[in-house]
């Protein structure tokens, strides 16, 4: 919301009036002091009538700068503006202020004030015990005033200077550049662009950190105008001490609400001690706030993954699970990165069970339209990305590095080795089972899949014979997992995958005890067929009866 309606409200003495004129030379709004409608040049003074009625004169105007506080007409005036400035000066500042206007003559006052006003003095050394609390609280109960309160002259004289650096900004802006640099943030409304080229606001950053207004730009992080925004980040690139930026960067942070002010702040000075910046990052990364979040992970991005890369920085953006647009492109960049930069480290995290299906395909598109990645691996990508199959409520994809635990968890449940055919497993065959699993789930000739639930591995999908376009298949399930409809779910869209892959026709068998899997194929749409083989396992010889389902083609 841009100011065009402002009330200037504080103790007098404060600098009211020196404020309202300096506002008015820098915004152009037309000015109004309280005092010149109230006072006649005698020292007499109007009416209460008249004065509302004066008044509501001015607040007839689209546009206006209103100096003074008058009860009488406080409660109209707060109604019709959008800014109020508050001057909640010290009281000793307010006495100098009046002692050094005394004598001259005022474009705030048709009469010069010549001698000391004992009453005058005492409502000035008791404005802040007797009305600042109510003059604010009277001020906060209307809705969308924007307020800002100013507890020092120095306080006034940075804001004036932001106000300064808006103009110089706006007297170098580029009207088409801000028409295509609006169409390109869709969280901010068009209105809040100036159009300033970004060289040029990187330039004019460098500018005031040598002229000494920097500072003053600073110290306000919430801004009207996202040039402004993307200027209070390149001022804070050129902090070179470490301290000073991450503390500056802590408050900047909050404020950001669009990615591209969000990706110009890469500050050289965080690099200065990363493993205090790493610790700052972890924080960041569980921040309810959006661009906090991005922020952190484009931090990974681009302090971690150099020279001193060490893989289990991967696991910080991996466990970010967020469904903010934004914070979800940030990991399928970090991730394309990190495969151009680490690709053996890199790939086990690229799956669609660990990254989620959406940041998944994201991340693989990007990686495939960088000049970093070779031809070889994008069409290695490629081949992963097709093997996810996505239903409902799972994910089937190839076995992430991350499930090993999960899926010996599976193969050592009694239920499961009961009838899924397994020997007793220690850590080393475990182990070695595992490898041999997830190495299958990436080879383009196996069809192999883990079942995912909300990023966790839940079960298995394999092929167990492959005869021309005749594929048998296998799976097993956590039985923690049972009697919810999972495999069923899982089964039927791998039977669909594999028909859309050229097999004709898919089969399974089971023991004929185990009701449980004979209902997932019936399920499924197979059929029994007249094939049954008499297996000897765990001491006892089972019955195996088989099930198949054929394609609509065959």
């Amino acid at each position: 919301m841009k100011m065009k309606k402002i009330l200037i409200i504080g103790c007098p003495g404060g600098g009211k009036s020196s404020f309202a004129r300096e506002l008015h030379k820098r915004t152009s709004l037309p000015l109004c002091h309280l005092d010149m409608l109230f006072w006649n040049a005698d020292k007499t003074t109007v009416t209460r009538e008249i004065l509302c009625e004066r008044v509501r004169e001015v607040l007839s105007g689209d546009e206006w700068i209103i100096d003074g506080n008058y009860s009488a007409t406080l409660p109209m005036r707060l109604e019709a503006c959008d800014t109020v400035f508050f001057l909640d000066m010290p009281s000793e500042i307010c006495l100098r202020g009046v002692e050094q206007r005394r004598g001259k003559l005022r474009p705030d006052m048709p009469w010069i004030e010549t001698e000391e006003d004992p009453e005058f003095t005492e409502y000035i050394k008791g404005f802040r015990e007797t009305k600042r609390d109510m003059l604010l609280e009277l001020i906060r109960s209307y809705p969308n005033r924007k307020l800002t309160i100013f507890q020092s002259h120095k306080e006034v004289d940075d804001y004036l200077t932001r106000l300064d650096i808006r103009n110089e900004l706006f007297a170098m802006h580029d009207e088409k550049y801000r028409r295509f640099s609006s169409s390109l943030i869709p969280t901010r409304s068009p209105e809040d662009f100036i159009g300033v080229r970004i060289p040029l606001l990187r330039k004019y950053a460098k500018q005031l950190v040598r002229d000494g207004r920097a500072s003053a730009f600073i110290a306000e992080v919430c801004h009207e105008y996202i040039d402004e925004d993307h200027l209070h980040a390149f001022i804070l690139e050129q902090i070179p001490d470490f301290d000073t930026c991450l503390c500056e960067i802590e408050r900047f942070l909050p404020q950001i609400d669009n990615w591209s002010t969000c990706d110009s702040l890469r500050p050289k000075a965080l690099a200065k001690d990363k493993c205090a910046f790493l610790k700052k990052i972890r924080e960041w990364l569980a921040s309810p706030h959006e661009y906090t979040v991005r922020f952190a992970i484009e931090a990974l991005m681009v302090y971690f993954l150099g020279d001193d890369f060490e893989p289990n920085i991967h696991d910080l953006v991996a466990e970010v699970k967020r469904e903010e647009y934004y914070v979800k492109m940030m990991i399928a960049w970090y991730f394309a990165t990190a495969l151009a930069k680490h690709w053996e480290e890199t790939l086990p995290y690229v799956s669609a069970a660990n990254l989620g299906e959406w940041v998944f395909a994201k991340t693989v598109q990007k990686a495939c339209e960088s000049y970093r990645i070779t031809a070889e691996q994008k069409q290695y990508l490629k081949s992963v990305k097709d093997k996810v199959i996505i239903t409902e409520r799972l994910v089937l994809d190839v076995i992430a590095d991350r499930s090993e635990s999960d899926l010996t968890a599976i193969f050592r449940h009694d239920k499961v080795k009961a009838t899924y055919m397994l020997p007793d497993l220690d850590d080393e065959s475990a182990h070695a089972l595992f490898e041999r699993i997830r190495d299958l789930s990436h080879k383009s000739d196996r069809y192999v899949r883990g079942i995912y639930l909300d990023g966790r591995l839940i079960g298995l999908i394999n092929d167990t014979e492959i005869d021309g376009k005749i594929i048998e298949m296998g799976y097993a399930l956590h039985p923690e997992h049972h009697s919810r409809g999972y495999m069923s779910e899982a089964f039927s869209a791998m039977i669909d995958y594999l028909f859309s892959r050229g097999f004709d026709e898919v089969t399974a068998g089971a023991f004929e005890e185990n009701a449980a899997s004979i209902r997932v194929m019936q399920k499924c749409g197979m059929v029994r067929l007249e094939k049954t083989d008499e297996i000897d396992y765990r001491g006892k010889t089972h019955k195996c009866i088989y099930f198949s389902i054929k394609s609509n083609k065959s």
